[in-house]
């Protein structure tokens, strides 16, 4: 699964189809498309970093990455309490 931690360099590594997405979220992208830049600041930037400098919000990018990437997201489960105790 690709979570805002994952580095850039591992999501392109891993998942080549990844630039797509990236392209597709903001113009700021378009530098990974030359390697001699990607292999600079690929390493040192997490999808969370890379979201806030492309503009783009980073649920939505985790969300279009793990469907292009065919990562299923984990289903987050709340402890919702039905009723309310009385006195």
């Amino acid at each position: 699964m690709i979570t805002k931690e994952t580095r850039i360099s591992k999501l392109l590594d891993e998942y080549p189809q990844a630039l797509d997405v990236l392209l597709l979220a903001s113009p700021h992208f378009e530098k990974l498309k030359n390697p001699l830049l990607r292999r600079f600041a690929a390493p040192r930037t997490s999808i969370a970093d890379a979201a806030r400098i492309g503009g783009v919000d980073l649920n939505t990018l985790l969300k279009d990455l793990n469907a292009a990437c065919g990562c299923a997201a984990t289903p987050v489960t709340l402890n919702v309490i039905t009723e309310v105790p009385t006195t």
